[in-house]
């Protein structure tokens, strides 16, 4: 029982990034009146656009081993 709770821990790491001030202020200002930490705007848009991107290759895959 102590293994299976052991492989649903979720390990996170940081990633950072350059963008422009103009963008940053931007964020930091929904942030603050949807009341939200600018780190899970970040996190929740890079999800986002990751989940798109695997879902537009992973189409892709499957035409290209149809037959």
């Amino acid at each position: 029982m102590e293994q299976e709770q052991s492989k649903n821990i979720i390990k996170n790491t940081s990633i950072t990034f350059r963008l422009p001030n103009t963008i940053k202020e931007d964020i930091y200002d929904v942030a603050d009146k949807e009341m939200l930490k600018v780190s899970d705007i970040a996190r929740r848009g890079v999800i986002q656009y990751v989940r798109s991107l695997q879902q537009k290759h992973s189409n892709k895959r499957s035409d290209v081993w149809s037959v």
